[in-house]
């Protein structure tokens, strides 16, 4: 690594000079594009040695040639360039346009996969987020989406779960009383029992073992 600039929305390129190619950074150290190339075809460049901004222009220094190579950003990389402003400005709603317009030229890009399931995680929307993470295969924050979804259910449904704790205890008691009724009936018989009366002579054993 020879040389490193300061780009738009906090995005850092450097010069890997071995190789001949430039790798982009967003603030949190996520690759965002990786391009160039050695060789004497036109827009290679032999030896990489510094580089600069001027607006949204590149600008490499050859060092074998003496001569600035000046690269333009493509539709893709402004829609990526948006999409992290967005989320440097905390503009997190405009930043999943962005992205998913990024998606439909590469949907091969985790890091929007992640950047569009933060934003639904911001938002509350956990079952959305967990979608678009287990796309990534970001399992940490998948776990801790499904965390809170799970959180936000129980608290949403916890008289649920009361009220058929309890129908099943006032019914489990009612058959067990049913259950002792007929067994006592069924005491007093001198005939074959019924069949369901053998079921529940089968319970007064099992409870009394």
């Amino acid at each position: 690594v020879v040389d490193v600039a300061l780009g738009e929305a906090n995005t850092w390129p450097i010069i890997d000079q071995k190789r001949s190619r430039v790798f982009t950074y967003d603030s949190n150290g996520n690759l965002l594009f990786a391009f160039g190339d050695m060789g004497d075809q036109f827009g290679n460049i032999q030896r990489l040695t510094a580089m600069d901004y001027q607006g949204s222009y590149m600008l490499l220094l050859d060092e074998s040639t003496n001569s600035i190579t000046i690269y333009k950003r493509t539709e893709y990389g402004d829609l990526l360039i948006s999409a992290v402003q967005s989320i440097e400005d905390g503009d997190y709603a405009a930043s999943v346009d962005y992205y998913m317009g990024i998606l439909q030229r590469n949907n091969n890009f985790d890091q929007a996969y992640i950047a569009i399931g933060d934003a639904k995680f911001r938002e509350g929307d956990y079952v959305t987020a967990m979608q678009y993470y287990k796309y990534a295969y970001d399992q940490t924050s998948y776990s801790e989406a499904y965390r809170l979804y799970r959180k936000d259910w129980m608290e949403t449904n916890l008289w649920i779960l009361a009220v058929v704790i309890i129908v099943v205890l006032v019914a489990v008691l009612l058959f067990a009383k049913w259950v002792n009724k007929v067994n006592k009936r069924g005491e007093k018989y001198s005939e074959k029992r019924k069949w369901y009366e053998e079921v529940c002579y089968g319970f007064h054993v099992i409870v009394h073992q």
